[in-house]
């Protein structure tokens, strides 16, 4: 994919999103350090993403297409192949205004590839070959800033990841291009999954320039319903973060979706969607206070329903912590179209909201 030349004139904001200084959107007040906000647009959404982040430039510094993974050979590649269209979506979202910062994950085919992740972290030379490839990537597609997402490793990987990480950054710095790091969230070292014990927040943050805690994801797909960001769950990862980074590197993430639970398992819902799902059923959604989400039962062809969902009360929640713990970068995960009011919050309660 070639360098548009609004890549080119965004190319330092993009780097300075990921370091959380320097650089705001066209069009919005500038708070002192600056204040970035990025959002992720994955690669289900990438025709309705690109016209989101096109009508919103003005409050968003940079865009990061959720959609290259790594291929069982561990090729840097599409998650998903042969979707159409996937090409000129790609072109507008590079073009819609905001910086653009890939992320590269190990999602292919809707699984998480550990195994093939592995193969190339413990083996040193497979390593310096896979560094190679993501800095030629960057190089290739122009990008001043690239996003790594390998999730779903074992304690064991813990070791070659953060060695793996040092010596991407070290490379892409020789580039004078800059690296994001996402990290699963914990509250302490160990975390509560293999997943969770293979990131050490330190050794990533010392090498990366910015890492991106995905501070949701608390209830999830096979979990009992409940919200995916209960303020007081995320307190404690935000203060467990910044024992282990400085506040200028961490970047909170923020949900934009939510989850349907029936039978036991919860189907992922934009904020949007969740919105339509109750208005198809006739209930008003519910406030929870201690969760700082929404809910909404219902009941569809003899089956219970159970939905929690982020809103834009929820977004100025997790805002305002950003604002309290002294960050200065957002990271939106959205799963679809969001909901009313995000925007308007994103604006005044973010990127203007100075101390």
């Amino acid at each position: 994919m070639g360098r548009a030349s609004v890549l080119r004139s965004a190319g330092a904001c993009a780097v300075l999103a990921l370091l959380a200084v320097g650089c705001t959107a066209p069009g919005t007040a500038q708070c002192d350090p600056p204040r970035s906000a990025a959002i992720s647009v994955p690669y289900w959404n990438l025709a309705r993403g690109a016209e989101t982040v096109r009508e919103h430039a003005s409050v968003l510094d940079s865009v990061s297409p959720w959609v290259y993974g790594l291929a069982p050979d561990g090729q840097i590649t599409a998650q998903s192949s042969g979707r159409p269209g996937e090409a000129a979506n790609l072109h507008d979202l590079l073009t819609a205004g905001p910086a653009m910062v890939p992320s590269i994950t190990n999602h292919f085919d809707g699984d998480w590839q550990r195994e093939p992740l592995a193969g190339i972290l413990h083996d040193p030379g497979r390593t310096r070959e896979h560094v190679d490839a993501l800095a030629q990537f960057a190089r290739d597609g122009g990008y001043s800033a690239i996003d790594i997402d390998y999730e779903d490793l074992r304690a064991v990987d813990g070791p070659v990841f953060s060695r793996f990480v040092s010596e991407l950054a070290e490379r892409l710095h020789a580039d004078d291009r800059r690296l994001s790091v996402t990290l699963a969230p914990k509250t302490d070292d160990e975390g509560n999954s293999e997943a969770t014990r293979a990131q050490d927040y330190r050794a990533v943050a010392e090498a990366a320039d910015s890492v991106r805690i995905m501070a949701y994801d608390y209830h999830w797909a096979t979990s009992d319903p409940g919200p995916a960001a209960p303020e007081t769950w995320v307190r404690d990862v935000l203060s467990y973060t910044l024992t282990r980074a400085p506040a200028d590197k961490v970047v909170l993430g923020v949900p934009e979706y939510g989850y349907d639970w029936s039978g036991g398992y919860g189907t992922s819902v934009s904020s949007a969607g969740a919105l339509d799902l109750a208005r198809r059923h006739g209930v008003e959604p519910q406030w929870d206070a201690a969760g700082g989400s929404s809910w909404f039962t219902y009941r569809e062809n003899g089956i219970d329903h159970a939905v929690w969902f982020e809103d834009a009360r929820s977004t100025a929640i997790k805002l305002r912590l950003a604002r309290e713990y002294g960050l200065n970068a957002v990271h939106l995960w959205s799963y679809g179209p969001e909901a009313p009011g995000l925007w308007e919050e994103l604006d005044t309660g973010w990127k203007q909201a100075c101390p």
